[in-house]
């Protein structure tokens, strides 16, 4: 069975805020254009912007919760945005990272009782 997907690269990259290169690499399609704009965007060249996901008014007070909590907290480099996303998905790395924050279920179970009353 042969399917054929079709994509609006040009739309998809100003979504993203990031240039989207079309390949097949299997048949090194696009590989070439990919290096190329992977030099560009390490010396410079290329400018991006940075994509959130917006999860829609109450989840996204609910981010913004979590986050504010975690703005000083150690989480190993990972982004509090990823972290407060992946707490709310009680995903085991997120919760491995946040260990150490003795009140943070409390609050989670606060502000998430709080937004379904």
């Amino acid at each position: 069975m042969t399917s054929k997907a079709y994509c609006r690269f040009e739309e998809l990259s100003e979504l993203l805020g990031v240039s989207v290169v079309p390949m097949v690499a299997d048949k090194r399609r696009g590989v070439d254009d990919l290096l190329s704009a992977m030099v560009d965007l390490a010396e410079g060249r290329m400018e991006t912007r940075r994509f959130t996901m917006d999860y829609g008014p109450q989840l996204e007070k609910l981010l913004t919760e979590i986050e504010e909590f975690l703005k000083d907290a150690d989480l190993s480099g990972h982004n509090p945005r990823w972290v407060a996303v992946k707490l709310l998905e009680n995903d085991p790395e997120a919760v491995q990272v946040t260990k150490g924050l003795r009140e943070l279920e409390g609050f989670l179970q606060r502000i998430t009782v709080s937004q379904t009353t």
